[in-house]
């Protein structure tokens, strides 16, 4: 629902493009060249590496980055980065979830937003204290599983309507243009295929009966 008023206006290429394609592509790249590079010192650096980030993979990253020049500097960048993806993604899922829960308004209330928030960092919170990173995982899985056939279903209403749009335009592009009834020409009216050819009126011709022209008061 965000993305899809974020969209308002684009075309569907458009939008599959920035929200398909785009992500993707970026996804390869970062892949292939932080994936790359970390089994390339994986290899390089021996096992110790490895073994530091499997005992905890939060701080993998910044393993990663102690290896190369100003580890400090991008660190802070990688915070600040992480910080902003983390507070975008929880603006947008209190704007869905307050229109969800409103009956579908545009822009909720700032409580019922505030609400949401506070009620998903709850849930969030209580998750890792209780489980650590691994029950809020399988809460994710657990939750998002449901909504993955709802996509899919989704998806498939999408496409019908695509296609049952599309054959209406087809419709109304290939339908014959009404014939035009024709009209009996009126007194002093051009007839039909004619053009209306404007004359000069007769010396003396008053166009307004009733109003008498300048100069003639009193003859």
């Amino acid at each position: 629902m965000f993305i899809a008023r974020i969209s308002r206006g684009r075309t569907i290429r458009q939008f599959v493009l920035g929200t398909v394609i785009g992500p993707s592509v970026v996804t390869f790249i970062w892949v292939a060249v932080f994936g790359g590079t970390a089994l390339h010192l994986a290899q390089t650096k021996g096992e110790a590496l490895a073994e530091r980030v499997a005992g905890d993979p939060a701080s993998g990253m910044f393993v990663f980055l102690n290896q190369f020049p100003l580890a400090l500097p991008m660190s802070i960048l990688t915070l600040v980065v992480l910080w902003i993806f983390f507070v975008a993604g929880a603006d947008a899922g209190t704007v869905v979830l307050g229109s969800l829960s409103t009956g579908g308004p545009q822009e909720p209330r700032r409580w019922i937003k505030l609400a949401w928030g506070v009620a998903m960092a709850a849930i969030a919170g209580i998750l890792l204290v209780a489980g650590g990173l691994g029950a809020l995982q399988s809460a994710s899985v657990l939750f998002g599983a449901p909504f993955a056939l709802i996509m899919v279903l989704m998806c498939a209403a999408f496409y019908m309507h695509l296609r049952s749009e599309a054959r209406g335009t087809d419709r109304s592009e290939d339908a014959p243009l009404a014939p035009q009834e024709s009209r009996t020409p009126s007194a002093g009216g051009p007839a039909a295929g004619e053009t209306f050819a404007a004359e000069e009126p007769a010396p003396g011709y008053n166009r307004q009966p009733g109003i008498e022209k300048p100069g003639t008061e009193g003859q």
